[in-house]
């Protein structure tokens, strides 16, 4: 496990592979990795308003930060994909935790805060794997993207993960000071122990995170193969974007199409079930009204701002800037405005 060598594949002679350089498609996802992160916690999007509130002061150029130290790995990432794609590494190769591992390590780097996009680590280390594979079937990177592809792709990735990859995982979990991470019966025996039960069971990624799909939502949507953010998310973002072309408005309606079809466990964990459903009922009526596309604000405005604003869904925040990348990967390069 570990980095592969990519010296080992320079020899290889494939003339039906695509023209485009490994470094040429890995950076062209990366970079949009740093965009559609970016403008999910800018100031104008409702995840940006929350962010300020949350933390009780402007943290929007650490997220910068770290969204640019993950992008390193979502290049990794996506140089693996490529290369599964062309036949040159196995689907169990592609040493998913280790990655996640490595993007967490680099951006708490030379930083003095707790990792911002901690759950980033968790989704776009998948979904940039399978971004690699998706684009390096294409014979440009001006042709259309193939959302199905990259879901089917995500899928498989993590059903063909190793024990391995779980054990690194296990260590990100491990004593994180994350509390939206904290999972119930972890801390209730030691690494050795649980590694121990990892390997002699055979439990992958998929497995662990059905495990305790109950008790965060980031893995309950990573188990269900990000489906809610495809069908959900994706399709809320498009549907905005396509009338207004304004990313800040498609990009709220994509966080509050998410919170409308899940619980974020971190309410729960800390509010109760109750004050989490009642984030996911404001939302469900709020898209009823037509959401940002309504002409009528005031039930925004008045009821679900302050409900938003009293229990953050901190859990659908990476799950949005998930959306916004996906949605960048399409070629969109408007303004935020």
């Amino acid at each position: 496990m570990g980095f592969f060598e990519p010296d080992r594949f320079q020899n290889r002679d494939d003339e039906s592979q695509p023209q485009e350089s490994f470094a040429t498609l890995s950076n062209w996802v990366s970079q949009n990795s740093i965009i559609g992160l970016t403008n999910t916690y800018y100031s104008e999007t409702l995840p940006g308003e929350l962010i300020d509130r949350f933390h009780k002061k402007k943290l929007f150029l650490n997220y910068v930060e770290h969204i640019v130290k993950l992008s390193s790995t979502v290049f990794e990432s996506t140089k693996r994909g490529i290369l599964y794609q062309r036949g040159y590494l196995d689907v169990d190769e592609i040493d998913l935790g280790w990655l996640s591992q490595r993007a967490n390590m680099e951006i708490q780097s030379n930083s003095n805060i707790e990792n911002l996009i901690y759950g980033e680590t968790f989704l776009l280390i998948p979904l940039a794997t399978s971004s690699g594979f998706e684009i390096s079937g294409r014979s440009s990177i001006s042709d259309d993207i193939s959302y199905k592809t990259i879901e089917s792709g995500v899928n498989e990735i993590i059903t063909n993960s190793s024990p391995e990859d779980t054990v690194y995982i296990l260590e990100l979990l491990f004593g994180t000071p994350n509390s939206a991470f904290k999972l119930k019966g972890l801390v209730e025996v030691t690494f050795p122990e649980t590694v121990e039960h990892i390997l002699d069971s055979a439990i992958n990624l998929l497995d662990f995170y059905k495990l305790f799909a109950n008790q965060n939502t980031l893995f309950k949507v990573i188990s269900e193969g990000y489906s809610k953010v495809f069908e959900n998310g994706l399709t809320n973002f498009w549907k905005v974007y396509e009338e207004t072309k304004r990313v800040s408005l498609a990009v709220t309606q994509s966080f509050i199409a998410l919170c409308s079809v899940l619980t974020d466990s971190s309410i729960e964990s800390i509010h109760g079930f109750d004050n989490a459903k009642k984030v996911q009922v404001k939302a469900k009526n709020y898209l009823k009204r037509g959401g940002v596309l309504s002409d009528d604000q005031d039930f925004f405005t008045y009821e679900l701002k302050p409900v938003f604003s009293e229990f953050v869904p901190r859990l659908i925040l990476p799950l949005t800037s998930s959306v916004s990348f996906l949605a960048y990967l399409s070629n969109i390069h408007p303004s935020t405005s």
